[in-house]
């Protein structure tokens, strides 16, 4: 689900990529328009900025040096492998992942759509769909809280959001950005 924290953790306390996205992806998500005073695009990219420092922040407390190793030193994934038996140089990390790891681009994509998704929710719908919609699609919120608040049975809470999501996933502006209009 979007905005799940993933389990897999890096070295001692770092995180790893998929966690720092889901939480700026949560935090967008839940941050109310009406304190948007700029765009969603800038607000995210100050979401992204402050999660990416914080992380590195949490991340260097391995780094220094304990009783069982001496301290550790980050490098640059730019940097170049170890040498080769041929005296070559190895390709660097950022190669290799790129090599092995998943599209950047698609992941990208994906999470693009998800916003464009989460604004025309905050645009298109009033309170009670966008609190139903956002609530099940963040995962914030249960089907069964959701149906309390709204004097409706889980069943029904899954009906309207499957209605909403078809009702977004259809509109003209979503239908345009999927098909590459904004990519």
């Amino acid at each position: 689900m979007i905005g799940d924290p993933v389990a897999e953790l890096q070295i001692q306390g770092g995180h790893s990529t998929e966690d720092i996205l889901s939480e700026c992806l949560k935090a967008l998500l839940t941050k109310p328009p009406e304190q948007v005073t700029e765009s969603w695009e800038a607000v995210a990219f100050g979401i992204a900025t402050n999660k990416t420092k914080g992380a590195l922040r949490d991340g260097q407390a391995w780094l220094r040096a304990t009783r069982h190793r001496p301290k550790l030193t980050m490098v640059s994934g730019d940097n170049p492998g170890p040498e080769g038996a041929d005296g070559t140089l190895g390709r660097s990390l950022f190669e290799g992942i790129a090599a092995t790891g998943p599209d950047l681009e698609e992941q990208f994509f994906a999470t693009a759509q998800q916003l464009e998704l989460i604004k025309l929710a905050h645009e298109l719908l009033d309170d009670r769909d966008r609190t139903i919609f956002l609530g099940l699609h963040t995962g914030e919120r249960s089907r069964d809280s959701l149906a309390n608040e709204f004097d409706l049975s889980p069943p029904g809470v899954t009906y309207v959001y499957r209605r909403i999501a078809q009702r977004l996933y259809d509109h003209p502006r979503f239908q345009r950005f999927t098909q590459g209009g904004n990519r």
